[in-house]
Parts: structure tokens; sequence; C-alpha cells
């Protein structure tokens, strides 16, 4: 049972951008940086934890500061958060979150990339802002 869960519902993010739905349970370290590459070529990358910064960035690189309803939305949904969901919290240790590491270690990794690229994407902007300006 357990081994059926992992495949089924295990490291989603990453099945998902390599096309992987139902395919073996094994995510080859090969997949994971297609995964990776996906993200990188085709991806502008936010965070939850940078919501505000993620939003700007939205903005800027999608030309949605031309929305008259925009600050409106920005102020509602992003600064008072009125979309969001509450979850119970997992103890980092309990049985729940060992299982859930384990059967999300691939994505993990992916998520440790894309804030490594959230980073990388902001120099780029910077730079390419710099360039614009000159």
């Amino acid at each position: 049972r357990k081994d059926r869960v992992k495949c089924t519902q295990g490291n989603v993010m990453t099945r998902l951008l390599i096309g992987k739905y139902k395919k073996a349970c094994v995510i080859t370290e090969e997949e994971l940086q297609m995964a990776k590459d996906v993200l990188r070529r085709k991806f502008t990358i936010g965070l939850m934890s940078k919501m505000e910064e993620s939003v700007e960035r939205f903005d800027r690189r999608f030309g949605w500061y031309d929305n008259e309803k925009r600050q409106q939305c920005f102020d509602s949904h992003i600064k008072v958060g009125d979309n969001k969901n509450p979850h119970k919290e997992v103890k980092k240790g309990s049985e729940a979150w060992k299982l859930l590491t384990e059967m999300n270690s691939v994505d993990i990794r992916l998520y440790e990339y894309a804030v490594k690229l959230f980073e990388l994407q902001k120099d780029q902007n910077r730079i390419r802002g710099i360039t614009q300006q000159a």
C-alpha cells in the first residue's frame, strides 16, 4: 500500500513537469534535471515566503500594472490574504513529516532549486533593468 501511494501521489510537481503521471515509481536524476530545466526555461518563479516580491515580479513580467483593479486585487488577496487556506501543521520529525518527506524527496530537491532560481531571476531582472536604462 505504501508503494502504491508513493507512486500515485509522491513528487507531483516533478511528475507534472516531465509528463510522468502513471509510469514507474522512481524518478531518476536525469528526470529531475529535466524538471529543473523546464523551470529554468519556462517559468517565472514566485515563492510563498516572498509573496509581495513575487507578485511584483509577475506584474513586471506579464504587464499587470496596467490593470485598473490591480491594486485592489493586490491589497485584498496578497496583503490581507483573503485567499488563504488554513492547514493543520505537520511537526518536523513526526511520522507524518517523515512520510511526506520520503514521498516527496524529489519535489523537495526541485523546490530547493526553485529557491535558487528565484534569486538568479532577480539578479537577471536587475541586469536587464540596468541594460534597458542605459
